[in-house]
């Protein structure tokens, strides 16, 4: 769990109220695990900080630095670091339609053009992943939706000049 607040002036006031509902709920917290404090930390594969919640570079590497797969194993390690960043990837399903393709059983793994093309797209996709942080009150949500015939993908985006 990740206790964050706008304002450092109401950290503690954030808190007490966290710590109400805990106790609301009668949920426990392990003391041992507990940190106060943390600028930024690792928490469930990703990176959070006062900046919001980021891709985690290391999945990004593995993506960027991988080959051309030549077995469906390497495409089925391909597809779990799409799904690990599957919020900072948009349009995933169909970027990553020519993947999933290939783990449908196939007697011989033929690595196609499309393939070889959506991974370079994919790999450039991940170059500056966004980062992930809660809208302002009162600022306007966009909602974004991409249907084609083989997926539905849909985004909410708040746009700022930052």
């Amino acid at each position: 769990m990740v206790v964050k607040t706008r304002n450092p002036d109401e950290f503690i006031s954030d808190l007490e109220e966290t710590f109400n509902s805990l106790r609301k709920f009668q949920w426990k917290l392990n003391p041992t695990k507990c940190v106060f404090g943390v600028p930024q930390g690792k928490l469930l594969g990703f990176i959070v900080s006062h900046r919001g919640i980021e891709a985690n570079p290391e999945k990004i590497t593995a993506i960027t630095s991988m080959g051309t797969p030549q077995k469906i194993k390497d495409m089925q390690k391909l597809t779990g670091c799409m799904a690990a960043l599957n919020r900072f990837i948009s349009r995933l399903g169909e970027r990553g339609l020519p993947f999933f393709k290939f783990l449908k059983w196939q007697d011989n793994f033929v690595w196609t053009d499309e393939a070889a093309q959506a991974l370079e797209d994919l790999k450039g996709q991940i170059q500056s992943p966004p980062i992930l942080m809660a809208p302002n009150p009162g600022e306007n949500l966009l909602l974004y939706i991409v249907a084609t015939t083989h997926v539905v993908s849909t985004a909410i985006v708040v746009e700022r000049n930052e």
